[in-house]
């Protein structure tokens, strides 16, 4: 019997990590044909690096011509089908476009900033512009469905447009004698801001939205549907931020490593936690115990909240030879 809620196409990559399908009505079922390039020459990707350091300053300059890791979905139309009580089929094919990048990093250690006269942080910067970046378009309004080709007013099922991506990194080892006598914890804070240019009309991140009222359906509002049964979608802002941080230490000489790691998704009020202890009390067992969870918005499919029920408590044990 298929999975519950579960996109057929994901179910070969499976575990608890596999993504859940964001409500698609009863009747209707997805099929996706994998167009992944094959290795020919013209498919080479080509890289380049130039490294450097200009008064205390650790540079590089980057640029990358290649394939897309992720794919953009061309619809190729709908037919009849007969699956699990399903009867109408929407088809597409899994594109994956060229990926056109410039960028720089920058690495600093901030020596004329120190706590209690002991550390410094190091200051880190990335950022690269990318040429082209494909989106699954909606159209000028949610409820247009311009990615599923079945809407006549709109020819495409994805824009290109060139984005600018952004990290601003602060890593920094300080002691606080009165948590951990011995060791310093190392704080790593990073702030992303991704922006798209010339953005016009509305773009998904996940392009299969139906509320779970529509979910019960048997087929979806036709397009154009604007009305109270749509839901907001997963859209991708035209600003995007995001926020890290991480915090560890270890006691014991080493044998205990505790570690912090939150994650946020500013434009969708989105978060994420990992918790987590390493025990290394042996030359050869790695215990290690924690706890992972995702809060967000789930009914749509957003952010962190596509992951929202699994939340974790979990153990494991790996042998080190």
């Amino acid at each position: 019997k298929p999975k519950a809620n579960r996109l057929e196409a994901y179910e070969s990559e499976g575990g608890v990590w596999a993504a859940e399908e964001p409500n698609l009505p009863t009747g209707v079922r997805v099929e996706l044909t994998n167009k992944v390039p094959h290795t020919k020459l013209r498919n080479a990707e080509v890289a380049g690096r130039i490294l450097g350091d200009f008064n205390g300053w650790l540079f590089t300059l980057n640029a990358l011509y290649g394939r897309q890791h992720d794919f953009y979905l061309q619809p190729t139309g709908p037919s009849f089908c007969n699956w699990d009580g399903r009867f109408l089929q929407l088809n597409f094919d899994q594109i994956y476009a060229y990926r056109k990048l410039l960028g720089f990093t920058l690495n600093k250690e901030l020596t004329d900033i120190r706590f209690r006269k002991t550390t410094a942080p190091v200051l880190r910067v990335e950022a690269l512009y990318e040429f082209d970046k494909p989106f699954q378009y909606e159209g000028k309004h949610v409820g247009d469905m311009a990615w599923t080709g079945l809407n006549a007013r709109y020819k495409d099922s994805y824009k290109q447009k060139d984005q600018i991506r952004t990290m601003i990194g602060i890593d920094w080892n300080i002691y606080i004698r009165a948590l951990n006598k011995l060791e310093s914890f190392f704080f790593s804070t990073q702030f992303f801001v991704f922006y798209t240019r010339n953005q016009n009309g509305q773009f998904v991140n996940a392009p299969f939205y139906f509320s779970n009222k529509v979910k019960q359906e048997v087929l979806p509002p036709l397009p154009p549907s604007r009305d109270g049964k749509r839901i907001d979608p997963w859209r991708i802002h035209q600003t995007q931020k995001y926020f890290s941080f991480l915090v560890n230490t270890n006691y014991m000489n080493k044998r205990i490593t505790p570690q912090v790691l939150y994650l946020l998704d500013m434009e969708e009020q989105a978060h994420g936690l990992k918790a987590k202890i390493n025990f290394n009390f042996t030359s050869y067992w790695r215990p290690e115990i924690g706890f992972i969870g995702w809060w967000g918005e789930h009914d749509t499919g957003k952010s962190f909240g596509l992951f929202q029920k699994n939340k974790q408590v979990y153990g494991k044990i790996k042998y080190q030879f």
